[in-house]
């Protein structure tokens, strides 16, 4: 694996720090919010399913994104 420059670095860390916490009630409404930590997020993901167990639910950690984009470039290498 070649070593990340300075703007990968920089896009890395901008990366591992959003956590976002996406979701949609039976009615069709629904939201977003995105979190710094990867707790805070989890444990808001748990609050609104809690409150509405209809409710769908996505957990979008962009470090999880970003780690399959890395495999498949470097699987295409």
């Amino acid at each position: 694996m070649a070593p990340l420059g300075a703007e990968q670095w920089r896009i890395r860390g901008r990366i591992m720090s959003t956590h976002t916490v996406t979701w949609k009630y039976a009615d069709g409404s629904g939201g977003q919010f995105s979190f710094g930590e990867y707790e805070s997020a989890f444990a808001y993901m748990l609050v609104v399913a809690e409150q509405s167990p209809q409710a769908r639910v996505w957990f979008d950690d962009a470090l999880i994104q970003f780690g399959f984009q890395s495999d498949a470039h470097e699987r295409q290498s």
